[in-house]
This record gives structure tokens, C-alpha cells and sequence, in this order.
């Protein structure tokens, strides 16, 4: 199934290049339709873990509108291309795993691969136990003693009653 052309336009005008990385993303997303019949998120219905923070992550970001700043994106720095998606209303989860073995000479025979591929080809999908993440959480913000940078209360931590960031402590 060749990639959608509206689609692919749109998360290389956000990532910036083409590369296989995103088109990866790309996939995930079309696998991510073909097993949960998932929309767009708008909020927090669900979320994704991703174990890399390569390229691919750009598209799931635009397309499954899980994000950072949205807090239905967690990151779990194991270098794999896998992505769990978890649909917090039904608690179904799924594991897609990139299982793609195929090697081509260059990046753009690469690249042309993965956009004529179905998505669903791509990944290796299996449902897991869903891992319940709790929804974002919005902290206020308090002074550190030593810098007075606003800082997150959750990242400050008190040394002999005053509250100081990170950045703060590492330097002694």
C-alpha cells in the first residue's frame, strides 16, 4: 500500500527531511489504524510508549497526536524500534515491534521500500497487558535559592531547607 501523499507531505514539513526513520513512524501509524481502529488523540484517551527517540517518533507525534507536551508520549530509552499504543477507555494495549528485515543499497531504495509497505507488513503486533500510566500531571513552579529559575516543585529537591533545581545541585 503506497503511503498517503497528504500524509507523508505533513510529517516531513514537520520533521524537516524525508528518511526511513519517519516513514517508520509513518507505518507504525498505518499498523496502528489496521489493529486498533485508533483516531487522531485529542487529548489523553491514549498513549504511547516508544523505546527510541529517533525520527520515527516526529510522525507518531503529528499523526497519533500522542506528544511530550500532551503527556500521552512516554520514552523509554531501550534503543529498540518498538511502540506499545495503549487505548486508555478499553485498556487494550498493543506491542508493535519493527520487524522489517528487508536491506536495500541505498537510503532512498530504503525509503521507497517502506512507503510502497503496508504498515501492518512493517511491525510484528502483539497484545500485551495494558501498563497503566497515570494522565499528565501539572505541577506549580517555585524560585530555586540559588539561580531563582522557576523550576517544576516536582524537580526540586531540598538541601538544608532551601529548594534547589538540578542544574543547581550538579554544580556544587
Amino acid at each position: 500500500m503506497k503511503t498517503n501523499e497528504e500524509v507523508w507531505k505533513k510529517v516531513v514539513a514537520f520533521h524537516g527531511h524525508e528518511c526511513p526513520g519517519l516513514a517508520i513512524g509513518v507505518k507504525l501509524y498505518e499498523a496502528v489504524l489496521a489493529t486498533m481502529k485508533l483516531e487522531r488523540a485529542a487529548d489523553e484517551e491514549f498513549y504511547c510508549i516508544t523505546e527510541n527517540d529517533a525520527c520515527s517518533v516526529d510522525a507518531i507525534q503529528v499523526l497519533l497526536g500522542t506528544t511530550f507536551g500532551k503527556g500521552n508520549l512516554f520514552f523509554k530509552d531501550h534503543g529498540k524500534q518498538v511502540y506499545t499504543v495503549v487505548n486508555r477507555g478499553t485498556d487494550e494495549a498493543y506491542r508493535f515491534y519493527f520487524n522489517c528485515q528487508e536491506k536495500r543499497d541505498s537510503k532512498a531504495e530504503f525509503l521507497a521500500y517502506l512507503l510502497d509497505t503496508k504498515g501492518e507488513d512493517l511491525f510484528a503486533v502483539k497484545k500485551v497487558a495494558s501498563p497503566r500510566l497515570e494522565k499528565a500531571k501539572i505541577y506549580k513552579s517555585y524560585p530555586c535559592a540559588i539561580c531563582g529559575e522557576n523550576t517544576s516543585e516536582h524537580r526540586l529537591k531540598n538541601r538544608n531547607g532551601e529548594m534547589i533545581c538540578l542544574d543547581c545541585l550538579e554544580e556544587k
